[in-house]
């Protein structure tokens, strides 16, 4: 399995995990899973939504020679930074692109946490 298909597995998985806290009452206030599936606690809507817009927004910014300097920036810029057989000049480098996930995990989870406790999920 290549590793961008791994990526997407983990993606599925920490979603569907943190959407099952959800579904059967059992999130605390301590939980720092996948930010997405904080978010949007309907499993469906989550995955679906989070690969609509990796393979279809993404690819779409990337295709517009306007926005396809952005795209490197993105998710799946960062992502394809870090997973790319090639390197282009228009990709971050490796380190970067983990730099760039990372934040973008960080942002998702903080979004996450604070909705969770505004909602108080117990």
């Amino acid at each position: 399995m290549p590793p961008a298909n791994v990526t997407v597995l983990f993606l599925i998985l920490g979603i569907i995990g943190t959407t099952q806290e959800y579904r059967h009452r059992t999130a605390t206030p301590t939980f720092r899973s996948v930010g997405i599936g904080a978010l949007i606690h309907n499993q469906v809507g989550a995955i679906v939504g989070s690969l609509v817009y990796l393979f279809v927004v993404e690819q779409v910014i990337r295709s517009i020679p306007a926005t396809a300097s952005a795209y490197k920036w993105l998710p799946g810029g960062a992502l394809e930074a870090m997973t790319a057989t090639f390197q282009g000049p228009d990709l971050l480098t490796a380190w970067q692109g983990g730099l760039l996930l990372l934040g973008y995990g960080l942002l998702a989870a903080l979004l996450g946490t604070v909705l969770a406790i505004r909602r108080d999920v117990v």
